[in-house]
Protein backbone atom coordinates (compact mmCIF):
# COMPACT_ATOMS: atom_id res chain seq x y z
CA UNK A 1 0.00 0.00 0.00
CA UNK A 2 0.87 3.83 -0.74
CA UNK A 3 2.06 5.32 3.05
CA UNK A 4 -0.45 6.58 4.86
CA UNK A 5 -2.77 5.50 2.34
CA UNK A 6 -6.03 3.65 3.25
CA UNK A 7 -7.85 0.83 0.80
CA UNK A 8 -11.49 2.52 -0.21
CA UNK A 9 -14.18 0.81 -1.74
CA UNK A 10 -13.92 0.81 -5.89
CA UNK A 11 -10.07 1.19 -5.22
CA UNK A 12 -7.95 -1.82 -6.02
CA UNK A 13 -4.52 -0.85 -7.12
CA UNK A 14 -2.10 -3.65 -8.48
CA UNK A 15 1.32 -4.57 -6.53
CA UNK A 16 4.25 -5.45 -8.58
CA UNK A 17 8.10 -4.75 -9.22
CA UNK A 18 8.55 -1.74 -10.86
CA UNK A 19 11.70 -2.25 -13.20
CA UNK A 20 12.21 1.65 -13.74
CA UNK A 21 12.22 2.37 -10.14
CA UNK A 22 15.58 0.84 -9.62
CA UNK A 23 17.86 -1.77 -8.97
CA UNK A 24 17.12 -2.57 -5.30
CA UNK A 25 13.83 -4.20 -6.27
CA UNK A 26 11.28 -3.09 -3.75
CA UNK A 27 7.95 -3.11 -4.17
CA UNK A 28 5.24 -0.51 -5.26
CA UNK A 29 2.32 0.72 -5.93
CA UNK A 30 0.39 1.18 -8.71
CA UNK A 31 -2.55 3.20 -9.09
CA UNK A 32 -4.87 3.85 -11.81
CA UNK A 33 -4.69 7.49 -12.94
CA UNK A 34 -8.58 8.12 -12.93
CA UNK A 35 -8.33 6.89 -8.90
CA UNK A 36 -5.97 9.82 -8.61
CA UNK A 37 -7.69 12.51 -10.58
CA UNK A 38 -11.72 11.63 -10.81
CA UNK A 39 -12.53 14.76 -12.63
CA UNK A 40 -13.14 13.99 -15.96
CA UNK A 41 -11.88 17.24 -17.51
CA UNK A 42 -8.47 16.72 -15.35
CA UNK A 43 -8.14 13.43 -16.92
CA UNK A 44 -8.72 14.72 -20.44
CA UNK A 45 -6.51 17.78 -20.13
CA UNK A 46 -4.24 15.14 -18.94
CA UNK A 47 -4.42 12.79 -22.08
CA UNK A 48 -4.38 16.34 -24.16
CA UNK A 49 -1.34 17.59 -22.88
CA UNK A 50 0.47 13.83 -22.97
CA UNK A 51 -0.74 13.34 -27.13
CA UNK A 52 0.87 17.98 -27.56
CA UNK A 53 3.96 17.00 -25.94
CA UNK A 54 4.99 13.87 -27.83
CA UNK A 55 4.11 15.49 -30.98
CA UNK A 56 6.24 18.24 -29.71
CA UNK A 57 9.28 16.30 -28.44
CA UNK A 58 9.38 14.16 -32.13
CA UNK A 59 9.11 17.29 -34.14
CA UNK A 60 12.07 18.09 -31.63
CA UNK A 61 14.00 15.15 -32.56
CA UNK A 62 13.55 15.15 -36.39
CA UNK A 63 14.17 19.03 -35.85
CA UNK A 64 17.57 18.54 -34.54
CA UNK A 65 19.07 16.05 -36.95
CA UNK A 66 18.13 17.78 -40.52
CA UNK A 67 19.43 20.85 -38.22
CA UNK A 68 22.89 19.12 -37.48
CA UNK A 69 23.02 17.31 -41.06
CA UNK A 70 22.72 20.67 -42.32
CA UNK A 71 25.26 21.85 -40.25
CA UNK A 72 27.30 19.23 -41.47
CA UNK A 73 27.27 19.71 -45.12
CA UNK A 74 27.63 23.68 -44.54
CA UNK A 75 31.73 22.99 -43.00
CA UNK A 76 32.24 20.22 -45.78
CA UNK A 77 31.80 22.51 -48.05
CA UNK A 78 33.67 24.80 -46.23
CA UNK A 79 36.51 22.55 -45.84
CA UNK A 80 36.22 21.43 -49.52
CA UNK A 81 34.48 18.22 -49.15
CA UNK A 82 36.80 16.94 -46.71
CA UNK A 83 36.28 15.62 -42.92
CA UNK A 84 39.37 16.50 -40.56
CA UNK A 85 39.52 17.35 -36.85
CA UNK A 86 38.73 20.82 -37.62
CA UNK A 87 35.37 19.54 -38.76
CA UNK A 88 34.51 17.67 -35.71
CA UNK A 89 35.47 20.71 -33.80
CA UNK A 90 33.38 23.36 -35.34
CA UNK A 91 30.46 20.64 -34.66
CA UNK A 92 31.94 19.78 -31.24
CA UNK A 93 31.67 23.54 -30.55
CA UNK A 94 27.92 23.98 -32.20
CA UNK A 95 26.23 21.41 -29.96
CA UNK A 96 27.28 20.77 -26.99
CA UNK A 97 24.40 18.36 -26.09
CA UNK A 98 23.36 20.44 -23.46
CA UNK A 99 19.78 20.36 -21.58
CA UNK A 100 19.48 23.95 -23.07
CA UNK A 101 20.50 23.15 -26.70
CA UNK A 102 17.68 20.27 -26.77
CA UNK A 103 15.23 23.01 -25.42
CA UNK A 104 15.82 25.66 -27.79
CA UNK A 105 15.17 22.54 -30.66
CA UNK A 106 11.57 21.87 -28.38
CA UNK A 107 11.14 25.50 -28.49
CA UNK A 108 11.44 26.34 -32.18
CA UNK A 109 9.85 22.62 -32.99
CA UNK A 110 6.38 24.35 -31.02
CA UNK A 111 7.12 28.32 -30.91
CA UNK A 112 5.62 30.60 -33.75
CA UNK A 113 8.83 33.14 -33.87
CA UNK A 114 6.43 35.62 -35.23
CA UNK A 115 4.04 35.56 -32.33
CA UNK A 116 6.71 34.36 -29.56
CA UNK A 117 6.02 36.24 -25.88
CA UNK A 118 8.33 36.46 -23.39
CA UNK A 119 11.80 38.00 -22.69
CA UNK A 120 13.51 39.43 -26.23
CA UNK A 121 16.10 37.04 -27.33
CA UNK A 122 19.80 37.96 -27.59
CA UNK A 123 21.31 38.15 -30.63
CA UNK A 124 23.15 34.92 -31.14
CA UNK A 125 20.33 32.87 -29.94
CA UNK A 126 17.77 34.76 -31.95
CA UNK A 127 20.05 33.75 -35.47
CA UNK A 128 20.29 30.36 -34.22
CA UNK A 129 16.15 30.22 -33.58
CA UNK A 130 15.75 31.31 -37.17
CA UNK A 131 18.47 29.18 -38.67
CA UNK A 132 16.10 26.31 -36.80
CA UNK A 133 12.98 27.51 -38.15
CA UNK A 134 14.87 27.70 -41.81
CA UNK A 135 15.51 24.40 -41.13
CA UNK A 136 11.54 23.44 -40.13
CA UNK A 137 10.14 24.92 -42.78
CA UNK A 138 12.19 23.44 -45.44
CA UNK A 139 11.76 20.17 -43.68
CA UNK A 140 7.95 20.60 -43.06
CA UNK A 141 7.34 21.64 -47.03
CA UNK A 142 8.80 18.18 -47.67
CA UNK A 143 6.03 16.60 -45.21
CA UNK A 144 8.92 15.50 -42.92
CA UNK A 145 7.36 17.68 -40.04
CA UNK A 146 3.80 18.77 -39.27
CA UNK A 147 3.09 22.53 -41.04
CA UNK A 148 1.36 23.57 -38.18
CA UNK A 149 3.65 24.11 -34.60
CA UNK A 150 2.01 22.00 -31.49
CA UNK A 151 1.98 24.51 -29.04
CA UNK A 152 2.96 23.46 -25.92
CA UNK A 153 0.84 25.99 -23.78
CA UNK A 154 1.26 25.04 -20.11
CA UNK A 155 3.60 22.56 -20.98
CA UNK A 156 7.21 24.41 -19.99
CA UNK A 157 8.08 22.32 -16.98
CA UNK A 158 7.75 19.43 -19.02
CA UNK A 159 9.77 20.31 -21.92
CA UNK A 160 12.28 21.00 -19.85
CA UNK A 161 12.73 17.00 -18.49
CA UNK A 162 12.00 16.18 -22.57
CA UNK A 163 15.24 18.31 -22.88
CA UNK A 164 16.65 16.25 -19.97
CA UNK A 165 15.92 12.69 -21.44
CA UNK A 166 16.73 14.01 -25.50
CA UNK A 167 20.31 15.07 -24.04
CA UNK A 168 20.28 11.63 -21.94
CA UNK A 169 19.48 9.88 -25.30
CA UNK A 170 22.37 11.39 -26.83
CA UNK A 171 24.83 10.69 -24.83
CA UNK A 172 23.97 7.23 -23.58
CA UNK A 173 23.70 6.30 -27.77
CA UNK A 174 27.67 8.13 -28.33
CA UNK A 175 28.76 5.87 -25.45
CA UNK A 176 27.02 2.60 -25.95
CA UNK A 177 27.04 2.08 -29.55
CA UNK A 178 30.36 4.35 -30.98
CA UNK A 179 32.57 1.36 -31.05
CA UNK A 180 30.89 -0.26 -33.45
CA UNK A 181 31.10 2.45 -36.07
CA UNK A 182 34.75 2.20 -37.00
CA UNK A 183 34.85 -1.31 -36.29
CA UNK A 184 31.54 -1.97 -39.02
CA UNK A 185 33.67 0.59 -41.42
CA UNK A 186 37.66 -0.84 -41.19
CA UNK A 187 35.37 -4.17 -42.28
CA UNK A 188 33.82 -3.14 -44.79
CA UNK A 189 37.27 -1.52 -46.40
CA UNK A 190 39.36 -4.74 -45.76
CA UNK A 191 37.29 -6.93 -47.21
CA UNK A 192 37.43 -4.43 -50.40
CA UNK A 193 40.89 -4.46 -50.04
CA UNK A 194 41.27 -8.02 -49.88
CA UNK A 195 38.77 -8.81 -52.99
CA UNK A 196 40.47 -6.37 -55.28
CA UNK A 197 44.21 -7.86 -54.14
CA UNK A 198 42.68 -11.09 -54.94
CA UNK A 199 40.59 -10.25 -57.83
CA UNK A 200 37.82 -12.50 -56.64
CA UNK A 201 35.47 -13.06 -54.41
CA UNK A 202 37.27 -13.86 -51.17
CA UNK A 203 36.18 -17.09 -49.17
CA UNK A 204 34.12 -17.02 -45.96
CA UNK A 205 37.13 -17.80 -44.02
CA UNK A 206 39.18 -15.11 -45.86
CA UNK A 207 36.30 -13.07 -45.24
CA UNK A 208 36.52 -13.58 -41.29
CA UNK A 209 40.06 -13.42 -41.09
CA UNK A 210 39.99 -9.70 -43.42
CA UNK A 211 37.14 -8.62 -40.29
CA UNK A 212 39.12 -9.69 -37.25
CA UNK A 213 41.83 -7.95 -38.21
CA UNK A 214 39.89 -5.06 -39.09
CA UNK A 215 38.67 -4.96 -35.67
CA UNK A 216 42.12 -5.42 -33.97
CA UNK A 217 42.98 -2.61 -36.06
CA UNK A 218 40.47 -0.45 -34.48
CA UNK A 219 41.06 -1.71 -30.80
CA UNK A 220 44.49 -0.21 -31.40
CA UNK A 221 43.74 3.30 -32.99
CA UNK A 222 40.90 3.42 -30.18
CA UNK A 223 43.37 2.62 -27.11
CA UNK A 224 45.86 5.53 -28.79
CA UNK A 225 48.27 3.02 -30.43
CA UNK A 226 49.46 2.52 -33.57
CA UNK A 227 46.72 0.53 -36.04
CA UNK A 228 49.01 -1.22 -38.17
CA UNK A 229 50.88 -2.97 -35.25
CA UNK A 230 50.14 -6.86 -36.05
CA UNK A 231 48.36 -6.36 -39.80
CA UNK A 232 49.54 -7.17 -42.82
CA UNK A 233 50.95 -4.43 -45.23
CA UNK A 234 48.03 -4.65 -47.00
CA UNK A 235 45.50 -2.27 -45.18
CA UNK A 236 48.07 -0.59 -44.15
CA UNK A 237 47.83 2.26 -46.37
CA UNK A 238 44.31 2.81 -45.49
CA UNK A 239 44.38 2.86 -42.15
CA UNK A 240 47.20 5.37 -41.81
CA UNK A 241 45.17 7.64 -44.77
CA UNK A 242 41.80 7.33 -42.49
CA UNK A 243 43.19 6.79 -38.97
CA UNK A 244 42.46 10.64 -38.53
CA UNK A 245 39.22 10.14 -39.61
CA UNK A 246 37.91 7.56 -36.85
CA UNK A 247 38.21 9.07 -33.65
CA UNK A 248 39.22 12.47 -31.84
CA UNK A 249 42.62 12.07 -31.40
CA UNK A 250 43.56 10.35 -27.63
CA UNK A 251 43.44 12.79 -24.85
CA UNK A 252 45.59 10.20 -22.32
CA UNK A 253 48.29 8.52 -24.07
CA UNK A 254 49.17 6.06 -21.04
CA UNK A 255 45.58 4.80 -20.77
CA UNK A 256 44.62 2.97 -22.97
CA UNK A 257 41.06 3.35 -21.79
CA UNK A 258 40.50 6.62 -22.73
CA UNK A 259 37.99 6.71 -24.12
CA UNK A 260 35.52 5.58 -22.36
CA UNK A 261 35.73 8.82 -19.83
CA UNK A 262 36.18 10.65 -22.87
CA UNK A 263 32.98 9.58 -24.33
CA UNK A 264 31.13 10.05 -20.83
CA UNK A 265 32.20 13.62 -20.32
CA UNK A 266 32.61 14.82 -23.58
CA UNK A 267 30.02 12.81 -25.70
CA UNK A 268 29.90 16.06 -28.17
CA UNK A 269 33.60 15.15 -29.63
CA UNK A 270 32.44 11.60 -30.75
CA UNK A 271 29.31 12.59 -32.40
CA UNK A 272 30.75 14.28 -35.70
CA UNK A 273 32.74 11.08 -36.26
CA UNK A 274 29.70 8.65 -35.74
CA UNK A 275 27.68 10.85 -38.53
CA UNK A 276 30.86 10.89 -40.75
CA UNK A 277 31.20 7.09 -40.68
CA UNK A 278 27.58 6.06 -40.79
CA UNK A 279 27.68 8.74 -44.55
CA UNK A 280 30.25 6.43 -45.73
CA UNK A 281 28.53 3.13 -44.43
CA UNK A 282 25.29 3.99 -46.36
CA UNK A 283 27.41 5.02 -49.32
CA UNK A 284 29.00 1.49 -49.30
CA UNK A 285 25.38 0.05 -49.22
CA UNK A 286 26.40 -1.78 -45.44
CA UNK A 287 23.28 -3.86 -44.67
CA UNK A 288 23.52 -2.85 -41.07
CA UNK A 289 23.21 1.59 -40.20
CA UNK A 290 22.94 2.16 -37.37
CA UNK A 291 21.65 5.98 -35.87
CA UNK A 292 24.27 8.22 -34.61
CA UNK A 293 21.31 11.41 -34.49
CA UNK A 294 18.38 9.44 -32.40
CA UNK A 295 14.86 9.63 -32.89
CA UNK A 296 11.72 8.50 -31.22
CA UNK A 297 12.97 4.90 -30.63
CA UNK A 298 12.55 1.98 -28.21
CA UNK A 299 16.02 3.31 -27.07
CA UNK A 300 14.89 6.97 -26.27
CA UNK A 301 12.73 7.90 -23.56
CA UNK A 302 8.70 7.63 -24.80
CA UNK A 303 6.88 9.11 -21.47
CA UNK A 304 6.22 12.40 -20.13
CA UNK A 305 7.91 13.30 -17.09
CA UNK A 306 6.14 16.49 -14.73
CA UNK A 307 6.83 17.40 -11.41
CA UNK A 308 4.29 18.79 -8.85
CA UNK A 309 4.70 22.51 -10.08
CA UNK A 310 3.96 20.95 -13.66
CA UNK A 311 1.03 19.12 -12.50
CA UNK A 312 -0.30 22.68 -11.22
CA UNK A 313 0.26 24.65 -14.37
CA UNK A 314 -1.49 21.69 -16.32
CA UNK A 315 -4.59 21.46 -14.10
CA UNK A 316 -5.09 25.28 -12.52
CA UNK A 317 -6.31 27.06 -15.14
CA UNK A 318 -6.93 30.35 -12.85
CA UNK A 319 -3.55 30.12 -10.94
CA UNK A 320 -3.83 34.05 -10.70
CA UNK A 321 -6.80 33.75 -8.17
CA UNK A 322 -5.75 31.08 -6.33
CA UNK A 323 -2.28 32.44 -5.66
CA UNK A 324 -0.98 31.95 -1.81
CA UNK A 325 1.92 32.36 0.35
CA UNK A 326 2.41 28.73 0.28
CA UNK A 327 0.33 26.52 -2.34
CA UNK A 328 -0.72 23.44 -1.42
CA UNK A 329 -2.61 20.27 -3.14
CA UNK A 330 -5.77 20.97 -1.29
CA UNK A 331 -5.81 24.50 -2.83
CA UNK A 332 -6.58 22.12 -6.56
CA UNK A 333 -9.77 20.61 -5.28
CA UNK A 334 -8.10 17.48 -6.47
CA UNK A 335 -8.93 14.34 -4.66
CA UNK A 336 -6.98 13.96 -1.31
CA UNK A 337 -5.56 10.47 -2.81
CA UNK A 338 -2.89 12.14 -4.75
CA UNK A 339 -1.62 13.98 -1.96
CA UNK A 340 -1.03 11.37 -0.39
CA UNK A 341 0.43 9.41 -3.18
CA UNK A 342 2.77 12.02 -3.26
CA UNK A 343 3.46 11.58 0.87
CA UNK A 344 4.66 12.86 2.96
CA UNK A 345 5.51 15.61 1.88
CA UNK A 346 4.88 16.71 -1.79
CA UNK A 347 6.87 19.61 -3.38
CA UNK A 348 7.96 20.36 -6.88
CA UNK A 349 10.94 17.78 -6.20
CA UNK A 350 8.67 15.10 -7.15
CA UNK A 351 8.31 13.38 -10.57
CA UNK A 352 5.26 12.39 -12.11
CA UNK A 353 5.87 10.19 -15.76
CA UNK A 354 3.00 9.76 -18.29
CA UNK A 355 3.37 8.34 -21.23
CA UNK A 356 -0.61 8.13 -21.87
CA UNK A 357 -0.77 4.19 -22.11
CA UNK A 358 -1.36 2.27 -19.09
CA UNK A 359 -2.63 5.05 -17.22
CA UNK A 360 -1.13 4.11 -13.92
CA UNK A 361 0.96 5.64 -11.07
CA UNK A 362 3.55 4.00 -8.97
CA UNK A 363 4.78 5.32 -5.74
CA UNK A 364 7.34 4.71 -3.99
CA UNK A 365 8.57 6.80 -1.07
CA UNK A 366 8.16 10.80 -2.25
CA UNK A 367 8.31 9.83 -5.65
CA UNK A 368 5.17 9.19 -8.35
CA UNK A 369 5.39 7.66 -11.79
CA UNK A 370 2.03 7.91 -13.31
CA UNK A 371 1.71 6.22 -16.95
Amino acid sequence: MIPGHKARAGWAPDVGMDDDAGSDGRLVQKVRLKHLFPNEASLQRIADAVARMHRVVESGYILGKAYYLRRLDALLSANGGAFDHGVASALEAEFPLTDAQFEDWLDVASTDLERRRGRPLKDEKKQRFERLDLVYSDVAQLGGLPTTKTPCTNLSNAKGYAAQQMSVAYCNNVHAHFDAYPKRLAECRFVQILTDHLQRTPTLRERQEAEGRARRAVVHLLRGQDPTQDCPALYHAWLTEHASKLCPPATRANNPDWRFYDQKARPERWLPYMVMINRWLEAADHPRLLSPLPLRTSFVPCHLRLCTQGLWDLLVPNQDAMKRPRRRWSDCRWDGRLATALAPRPSPQCTVSLDGVARTAASRRTRCWVR
